[in-house]
């Protein structure tokens, strides 16, 4: 997995005018693929090879359901409608289904789209002209399903731990830290943080431990300040959790959650 190359596209849709739309393309040839854009959210990536893929994963959701899926693909193909959209119109998938497919289907894309080599991908703007998709996604969000695809079960762990210290003052997230992965992976967030935030996050906390291990220690939580911010870091496995605050008296539940789970 090129996940360097995944972090850069993301944080380049980010970094776009917010009343921008278009499309940030991996190639010269349209055929190469992109990534869709509407006014910072993604409406869908579109990699070559990839185009019955989403027909798969809705026809999965649908396999125990007593549909005659091939009849109603080719109805769909012959009527020019949208295979998603009419599996929700007559009942067979709700809305939140076709939604779970599209994201898997574009971060399955993305992964294939970073995963070739080239030049960056270049963005292309359609001004404020969107593609009015029924379903969009923020760059985090596309983020998070793309560590799915390889890493659920860590995945659902690291979220089970965020959970607890759910608060709305609370910002923070868990990366996985195994030699499986050339770089630091988030794996869950907690509270509003962009993917550029999320990597500076990661970045930051991952000093903490090393740099007390340097000096002869080996710590399971720390806490430090950075900017307005209090954060607490540490181990559960291969996991490394870091989760900020700007209010420095609700620190004590951090220490307490930590001690608790510790004994």
């Amino acid at each position: 997995m090129a996940w360097t190359r995944v972090y850069d596209a993301l944080a380049r849709v980010e970094d776009l005018e917010p009343t921008d739309s278009g499309v940030l393309a991996f190639g010269a040839e349209p055929r190469a693929g992109g990534i869709l854009v509407e006014k910072g959210r993604i409406c869908w990536a579109v990699a070559p090879g990839m185009q019955r893929r989403l027909k798969d994963l809705l026809a999965a959701r649908t396999s125990e359901r007593g549909i005659d899926f091939d009849r109603i693909y080719e109805r769909c193909l012959a009527n020019g409608s949208l295979l998603g959209q009419t599996l929700v119109d007559e009942g067979w998938i709700s809305a939140s289904e076709l939604e779970a497919a599209l994201r898997t289907h574009s971060a399955e894309s993305l992964v294939a789209l970073c995963s070739k080599s080239g030049e960056p991908p270049s963005w292309t703007s359609r001004g404020s002209r969107g593609y009015l998709p029924r379903f969009t996604f923020r760059p985090i969000e596309l983020l998070l399903e793309v560590v799915k695809l390889s890493a659920a079960e860590i995945q659902a762990r690291a979220r089970a731990e965020l959970a607890k210290l759910d608060r709305a003052d609370y910002r923070g997230a868990a990366f996985c830290c195994d030699s499986r992965y050339e770089v630091m992976v988030p794996v869950a967030t907690s509270g509003e943080l962009s993917v550029r935030e999320l990597w500076s996050l990661g970045r930051w906390a991952m000093q903490l431990p090393l740099a007390a291990r340097e000096l002869g220690a080996t710590p399971q939580f720390v806490l430090a300040s950075r900017g307005t911010d209090t954060i607490a870091v540490w181990w559960r496995a291969e996991l490394l959790f870091a989760v900020a605050t700007e209010e420095r008296s609700s620190v004590a539940a951090f220490v307490a959650q930590h001690l608790h789970e510790a004994g």
